[in-house]
């Protein structure tokens, strides 16, 4: 009987804590959005649009997150589709390149990167971003999934991808529509073209 107090107990304190910690973690997933959106770090926000990148850099307050994507930084060109972050820039990937903003400075000094879309045909577009360790992993909508240095200058449209890149795979044409790197393994989601 008392065990299965103790049990019960410690299972209440696992709830009030997780409830502690994902709350504003639900009320940051509430923010709107046109776009692919990254969390960087534990204290900004980020997301991209066809209109610019806001920041936002305390999405724990609710005052902040009202007005945090107010002043978006410039895209220079880019159409964002996909964002992603190493903890210490976060990088935009679109139609025509990709864009590297270091997360200290809030969007204020973002760099054009090449960031795909590669590969002749309907459907190249980038759709999901990975980052870690100095390389992003980029998922196009033709199945294809490359590695690239993250901050590979950008020298224009190209209609493939760079030498310095790598075509690990090819879904076919199911597209790469999301991208996880955890614990050292890359996750790729796939959908179906309908």
């Amino acid at each position: 009987m008392m065990g299965n107090r103790r049990i019960g107990a410690i299972a209440r304190g696992v709830l009030l804590l997780a409830a502690i910690l994902l709350l504003p973690l639900a009320a940051t997933l509430q923010t709107p959005r046109e776009s692919a959106a990254q969390s960087a770090g534990q204290d900004s926000l980020w997301a991209g649009s066809n209109s610019g990148i806001g920041a936002c850099a305390d999405p724990s307050s609710s005052a902040a997150l009202a007005s945090c994507f107010a002043t978006p930084a410039g895209l220079q060109g880019i159409k964002i589709n996909a964002a992603a972050t190493d903890g210490v820039n976060v990088y935009f990937a679109g139609m025509a390149g990709g864009l590297s903003c270091p997360v200290a400075d809030l969007g204020a000094n973002c760099t054009l990167i090449m960031a795909g879309p590669w590969g002749p045909g309907k459907g190249n577009e980038v759709l999901s971003l990975a980052a870690a360790n100095g390389q992003i992993w980029i998922g196009q909508g033709n199945g294809e999934l490359y590695r690239c240095p993250a901050n590979l200058p950008y020298d224009g449209p190209q209609p493939f991808a760079p030498s310095q890149c790598v075509l690990l795979d090819d879904a076919g044409d199911r597209p790469v529509d999301s991208l996880l790197l955890a614990n050292g393994t890359l996750y790729a989601g796939l959908g179906f073209y309908g």
